[in-house]
């Protein structure tokens, strides 16, 4: 409860469903979610440089419904490049995998909210204190993980903090 309690409130949502132990699964089942929720459509767009062990399991997870598409030039969703009609979801890591926040972040929302595409967007746990959540700029779902969290309470634990 506490653990759903203190997500509630550094995301800025009503309802925090059950934590899962690693990131993989928690966007596995995020990209789930879109495909039931928009029936019809089958894919999920994703960055160029996602996270390579999270876009292994979350393909796997998703390969009988689904296939992650990938933004192959690196600019989620500029230029040229329109979302498909079979665009289930748009999914954003937020700080990225390399290490850079999004800037155009709501933009990205914005446009697939456009296309009738959920929006997706996983935070590092650690930055939800100092920007915004992913539910101020359009997330519709916000995959999170509690691996992190114990991980930084056991090293605080660990040194007598």
């Amino acid at each position: 409860f506490e653990y759903a309690s203190m997500m509630a409130e550094l995301l800025e949502l009503d309802v925090v469903s059950y934590p899962t132990y690693d990131a993989g699964q928690a966007v596995s089942s995020s990209f789930r979610m879109a495909l039931r929720l928009r029936p019809g459509r089958n894919e999920i767009l994703v960055p160029a440089h996602m996270n390579p062990e999270i876009r292994s399991q979350a393909a796997a997870y998703c390969r009988p419904f689904g296939t992650l598409v990938s933004d192959l030039d690196g600019t989620l969703l500029t230029g040229d490049q329109v979302l498909s009609p079979r665009t289930a979801a748009v999914f954003l890591e937020n700080p990225a995998y390399l290490g850079a926040f999004e800037p155009r972040a709501k933009e990205i929302m914005d446009l697939a909210h456009q296309a009738g595409a959920i929006g997706i967007v996983m935070p590092e746990v650690s930055s939800l204190g100092v920007v915004t959540p992913p539910s101020g700029y359009g997330a519709d779902i916000t995959p999170g993980h509690s691996h992190a969290v114990r991980q930084r309470l056991r090293r605080l634990h660990r040194h007598g903090q």
